[in-house]
């Protein structure tokens, strides 16, 4: 195995976008026009070797927040060297495949696993990350996140692999090829087993897995389930192996991640634990109703924060199956079942149940705070006494929350309204509008998948006032159906294989539609050639991408925040024969370099320019992209430049005359405005003058800085520095300025006083005295003997005036 994905890891380098799919589909390039209804893009084909023939399952398929996809794929494997799992197996070159292999667990099908794949939009594998130790069960989520990666919930158990090394890890071979190993605990001793014996009997554990937009583990975080048996068990009398049922996983706009399901013992997280109290007659057997619901919030980091669980009276069970988030709100669907007329408190909102169940709908805000609730009844119709339903998966769009699944029975709203009747004995396919804002029912907004027997819908997705939904015909045919927003009974389905057993998941990503499908035996593909036979004596597994075959126009994103330079944004289309107009309503500032596109669209660039204000502001825009009766709108964001500013408290500080010898100090407080980055201090000019700090914190309550003068001797002449601040294109000076000396008076002795003026020496004396002045360098310039007053002319600088015995030194500036 080693050998052969080394030789994949190479290979993928060089193989762009010829890693292709088959000689009967090769990739398109992005705008290319349809010829065909529906124009196959690509797909991939995986299965089993021909030793094993192992079982594949494709599960989901999802939009990564970079523009890519994921998608997961189930495979049984019986040794740790065959080829469990081909992936892309009739590619034209053996080293565009990819052969995988998990655990050599001992049970009849060998160990299941699961394998996360990353492929761009034109099917080009990006990277794979699958277990190689241990068991992955088919229940687990797959949640794109912001940066590029996903978050997922795995349901993990020992796989009693024949080796028995690394007992109970789970293994993770990351995209580098490396190993993540996760110890899981799942091996516990039976109540009846002897003490001395080792552990022989595996439980189910919740795992949760951050994956980062390389395919490398972040975290890792596993959930403790209690084994405890029942009282009343029967069925695993050692036990319980199944003490918790998944339902789903959401990532909010903040990076908090939420996991729904039911517990039927107690799950512990960071030291909280829930304890189930629906389990008071069951006798352990998973396929019976049992349990309670639960929601769990984890931060960033995997930590719980928040949880809300089942309240009040035990009723037959409760289980939040699905839960996702859209605009600022969690939306959810709950089973719940008990005595007919029974009250049951729902996230603070009262439903009334029955035997068969309900399904309660609902809308939460971030705090797992109930904002409403509201639930279909089914119950026993007249052909029948067949009743159930099914979630599989919920969208928000068009103020409606739509709900997709499976059904049999009467459909009832909570006022005991007939909504509808789906009278098959088998389940069918249904898929119902509600709204968004309250859960009303009351417009029957709904349509049946009525096909003769087994149908399912598995996703929705929502395509300008259009609604997509994937489901299948069992061994029949796999179909998306393409509805109004009413779900009126005017739609087309598009069929993509003949034949496959069943349908897991269906994406629409941007003008393509990608959707997964099981097949076992023979089935066949819809290419541009006709219809592609696969034959294999297993389940296998097949990826169809599709150009739509209808009328579409979207953007590469739904908000565009534009930056300094202009922001792209690819605008894509299917079927129209109409241009595409372009034009921005709102805010101005914002440009584009395009008003109008082709049918087929293309790129388009849009800018923002604002004149600076007083503090950065946020500015929003539409764009909006029409084309005949498509329309498309993005959201535009810039933000302005705020004025960046540096202000001192002074623009010049001002030392006057220093002594001579001293020193002086001043503190100068500098605020700023818009500034972000650190403001770098800097003296220019005189070596005088020093400061204590080269950098500081930009902060609009201000900064103070200490600014010293180190001068020798009062100066005749002004001195000048500049302390210089900047940050980033930002600058501002302040004068630094020690003043020269104008004027003195000195008193010499109690006889003598002398004023210096520029230029001048002036004595006053207040009887006769013997004066004499010399240079500093001993030169007798002026001697006399003064009575009164003299004024001596001199040049400026240093002078030595002789009173008697002693001599006092004078500055003349």
């Amino acid at each position: 195995m080693k050998k052969q994905l080394l030789i994949y890891r190479l290979s993928i380098l060089f193989m762009g976008l010829c890693f292709s799919i088959s000689t009967h589909a090769q990739q398109t390039t992005q705008n290319e026009g349809i010829t065909n209804s529906q124009k196959l893009l690509w797909y991939r084909y995986i299965r089993g070797g021909e030793a094993d023939k192992t079982m594949q399952t494709p599960y989901f398929i999802k939009a990564s927040c970079d523009g890519n996809i994921f998608v997961t794929n189930q495979f049984w494997s019986k040794n740790r060297n065959g080829e469990s799992s081909i992936y892309n197996y009739d590619a034209p070159e053996a080293n565009q495949r990819l052969i995988l292999n998990g655990d050599d667990g001992t049970s009849a099908n060998g160990s299941t696993n699961l394998v996360f794949y990353k492929q761009d939009r034109w099917g080009k594998l990006l990277w794979e990350i699958h277990n190689t130790r241990g068991e992955l069960l088919s229940d687990h989520t797959l949640t794109p996140t912001a940066d590029g990666g996903f978050f997922t919930v795995l349901t993990a158990r020992h796989a009693n692999p024949k080796s028995n090394d690394l007992k109970d890890v789970l293994r993770i071979q990351q995209s580098d090829g490396s190993n993540y190993d996760i110890p899981i605990h799942s091996l516990f001793r039976g109540v009846k087993d002897p003490s001395d014996k080792e552990p022989l009997h595996r439980k189910h554990i919740p795992v949760l897995l951050k994956v980062d937009s390389n395919g490398m583990v972040e975290f890792a975080k596993v959930l403790e389930v209690s084994n405890e048996p029942m009282p009343n068990a029967s069925y695993y009398d050692f036990g319980t192996s199944d003490g918790f049922k998944l339902g789903w996983s959401a990532v909010d706009d903040e990076g908090n991640y939420y996991v729904t399901g039911k517990v039927r013992t107690a799950i512990t997280i960071d030291g909280v634990t829930i304890k189930a109290k629906n389990n008071t007659n069951w006798n352990g057997d998973p396929q019976k109703k049992a349990g309670d619901y639960f929601i769990l919030k984890f931060n960033q980091t995997g930590k719980l924060i928040a949880h809300v669980k089942d309240e009040g009276e035990a009723i037959t069970e409760s289980e939040i199956r699905r839960i996702i988030f859209h605009d600022g709100k969690l939306y959810f669907a709950a089973k719940l079942s008990g005595k007919d007329g029974q009250k049951k408190t729902l996230l603070g909102n009262e439903v009334t149940l029955n035997e068969k169940g309900i399904m309660a709908f609902g809308c939460l805000s971030k705090n797992l705070e109930a904002q409403w609730v509201n639930y279909i009844s089914f119950k026993v119709g007249k052909s029948h006494n067949w009743a159930f339903m099914f979630v599989e998966d919920l969208a928000v769009g068009n103020g409606k929350l739509y709900y997709v699944g499976r059904c049999a029975g009467d459909f009832y709203d909570n006022k005991g309204n007939l909504i509808f009747s789906q009278p098959e004995r088998a389940h069918t396919g249904v898929i119902i509008a509600m709204d968004a804002t309250n859960g009303d029912l009351s417009k029957k907004e709904y349509n049946i998948f009525a096909n003769k027997g087994i149908s399912n819908v598995l996703s929705v997705n929502l395509v300008g006032k259009k609604v997509v939904a994937t489901g299948y015909q069992l061994y029949n045919q796999a179909y998306y159906r393409v509805l109004d927003e009413q779900l009126s009974s005017k739609y087309t389905d598009y069929v993509y294989t003949k034949k496959s057993a069943s349908v897991f998941d269906g994406l629409i990503l941007n003008n393509i539609f990608i959707g997964n499908a099981r097949g076992k035996d023979k089935s066949y593909l819809i290419t541009n050639e006709g219809e592609k036979e696969f034959n294999f004596g297993s389940f296998y597994t097949h990826i169809v991408a599709q150009k739509l075959p209808f009328s579409t126009l979207s953007a590469s994103k739904s908000t565009l925040n534009v930056q300094a330079k202009a922001s792209p944004l690819q605008v894509y289309t299917s079927a129209l024969t109409n241009p595409v107009k372009v034009t921005i309503e709102g805010d101005t500032g914002f440009t584009c370099d395009k008003s109008e596109l082709t049918h087929e669209g293309g790129t388009l660039l849009i800018s923002f320019n604002s004149e600076p204000t007083e503090k950065p502001e946020q500015r929003k825009s539409t764009l909006v992209l029409t084309s005949g009766e498509e329309r498309c709108e993005i959201t535009l964001l810039a933000t302005t430049e705020g004025k960046k500013e540096i202000i001192p408290s002074t623009p010049t500080v001002n030392f006057g005359v220093v002594s001579e010898n001293k020193t002086a100090q001043q503190t100068l407080t500098i605020k700023s405005l818009g500034i972000d980055k650190p403001i770098s201090v800097a003296i220019l000019g005189s070596t005088l003058f020093t400061t204590d700090k080269t950098q500081i914190n930009p902060s609009e309550t201000g900064e103070v800085i200490t600014i010293t003068f180190a001068g020798t001797t009062p100066t005749t002449t002004p001195i000048e520095a500049t302390l210089h601040l900047s940050s980033g294109n930002t600058n501002k000076d302040v004068k630094l300025q020690v003043a020269q000396v104008t004027s003195t008076t000195n008193l010499l002795s109690n006889n003598v006083i002398a004023e210096v003026t520029q230029g001048h020496i002036t004595l006053s004396c207040y009887k006769p005295e013997k004066v004499n002045i010399y240079s500093t360098v001993g030169e007798l310039i002026y001697t006399s003997l003064i009575s009164k007053t003299a004024t001596i002319p001199v040049q400026p600088g240093v002078y030595i005036i002789q009173l008697n015995e002693i001599c006092y030194k004078i500055l003349v500036p």
